[in-house]
């Protein structure tokens, strides 16, 4: 067994424990002075699951989870404030040449990360993993996120929401979130699990 696939054993391992203890979600807000403790990114040390469910999760702290879990570093890290959001994410992944194109008419590989990059507030990117390759298209296939089913609660910034982490039946619900589409890039589980 190569290490792509160790590394995607413990990947799934590691998002069923997650799934077990069901952290919600908790959004960022700009008054935070980092990505904020639920996006698990201010350290590269392997992280507590007990904290996680008190703290819950949002779509990056999934993959920086999985990536510290792995020992594997957080994008910028030590260089900015924002080290493992999207933003960070989608810079590190560009810049080393790691994106392509979304494509609706392909399939992915199973632990491909589906990306919308950030662009403000209110657009806060997203990312999510395929769960398991199939024949038919990227709509058609499952994936694994943390996201929010309510809106950003000002008054309550921290309020932690449903569903939090989960896994969807296809990726077509989560593409409509935007008019032209949610995401934009992908990223194969190799460029980004090693």
């Amino acid at each position: 067994m190569n290490t792509l696939d160790i590394n995607l054993q413990k990947t799934f391992l590691i998002i069923e424990l997650l799934l077990e203890i069901k952290p919600k979600y908790v959004w960022w807000n700009n008054t935070m002075e980092d990505c904020g403790p639920q996006a698990y990114a201010e350290s590269n040390d392997i992280v507590n699951f007990d904290i996680i469910k008190k703290t819950g999760i949002n779509c990056v702290g999934l993959i920086n989870i999985i990536r510290r879990c792995l020992g594997l570093n957080i994008p910028a890290f030590g260089i900015s404030n924002y080290a493992g959001g999207t933003y960070e994410w989608y810079k590190y992944l560009k810049k080393n040449k790691k994106l392509k194109k979304f494509n609706i008419k392909q399939s992915y590989p199973t632990g491909t990360l589906l990306i919308r990059k950030y662009n403000n507030q209110k657009d806060q990117g997203h990312i999510a993993i395929v769960r398991q390759q199939n024949s038919e298209s990227i709509l058609n296939q499952n994936l694994i996120h943390a996201y929010s089913s309510e809106n950003f609660d000002k008054n309550n910034p921290t309020k932690q929401s449903k569903p939090g982490l989960t896994i969807d039946d296809t990726v077509i619900t989560s593409n409509l979130w935007f008019q032209e589409g949610t995401y934009t890039h992908i990223c194969l589980p190799q460029n980004w699990l090693l």
